[in-house]
């Protein structure tokens, strides 16, 4: 996907990192829809469409709270995944050098 690039201020009301995560599933939609031969091309009318639902404050916090919190899970469980393959590998190491 080439990606436009753009300026994004800051504006009272929206929390940052909610922001981020409304843009991204945006963008993602976009990509979605784009056919192309190559690269998939995002056009500034595409950009200019895109509406944002803003809830409170309180509620982006919230539901962004929430996100990094299972995020912070899938990092972890990621970790185990590298610890056990680990021990796995040691393992049939331990049993093909045995033999």
């Amino acid at each position: 996907l080439n990606q436009r690039v753009c300026k994004i201020y800051e504006y009272t009301g929206v929390y940052k990192k909610f922001f981020e995560v409304l843009m991204i599933k945006q963008l993602k939609k976009i990509e979605n829809i784009t056919q192309a031969v190559t690269v998939k091309h995002i056009s500034i009318k595409q950009i200019n469409k895109i509406e944002l639902p803003v809830p409170s404050m309180e509620i982006q916090k919230e539901i962004v709270e929430k996100l990094e919190q299972e995020r912070n899970i899938i990092e972890g469980n990621k970790e185990l995944i590298k610890i056990y393959e680990n021990k796995i590998n040691a393992r049939i190491n331990k049993v093909w050098s045995d033999n």
